[in-house]
């Protein structure tokens, strides 16, 4: 095996048997939630004129994924990276939601993981950053690096500590050349 291979297995081991809570997007960016729900108080940015705490509900851990992904069940896609780019109307705005393929299939999902506890079961990674989330249900979350270049693919992190407090951001692949 290789450093790479190894470095995510044993990075993303701690996710065998967390909870696979919520999928989304920022952009083109996917964010994938798991773990337990965490209360986080957060303050509105200095824009608003308000800035009175509230309570915010953020998963465990997080998964950001700027590169090739799908997410399958047995012989099926449920939804992967050119989801965001087929649109319904002509007129795509980002942050507009609702406006694309993924964002109606995210809404299926959503509903599925507030009824059904789905669990991740294995983890295996590949030399070349690329990465397999098996889960129950016979689904996985598949990300695979589809570029030759050595920059960012994917991240992951554990909200409930920040990068001052030890757990910097596992990067895949770092720019410094790190993964």
């Amino acid at each position: 095996m290789s450093d790479v291979k190894n470095s995510i297995e044993a990075r993303l081991h701690c996710l065998i048997g967390e909870r696979f809570a919520a999928i989304g997007r920022t952009a083109n960016l996917l964010w994938v939630g798991l773990g337990n729900e965490l209360v986080q108080t957060t303050i509105y940015p200095r824009r608003h004129a308000k800035r009175t705490p509230f309570p915010r509900v953020i998963p465990q851990y997080s998964l950001h994924v700027q590169c090739a992904w799908r997410l399958t069940c047995a012989d099926e896609i449920l939804c992967a990276n050119g989801d965001f780019y087929t649109v319904k109307d002509e007129s795509i705005e980002w942050d507009v939601f609702s406006n694309n393929h993924f964002d109606e299939k995210r809404d299926i999902l959503a509903q599925r993981l507030q009824c059904e506890t789905i669990r991740v079961r294995h983890i295996t990674a590949d030399d070349f950053g690329g990465l397999r989330i098996c889960l129950d249900q016979n689904m996985a979350l598949e990300i695979f690096p589809n570029n030759s270049r050595k920059e960012e693919q994917w991240r992951f992190f554990e909200n409930a500590k920040n990068i001052d407090e030890g757990n910097p951001h596992f990067i895949v692949f770092d720019t410094d050349g790190e993964e």
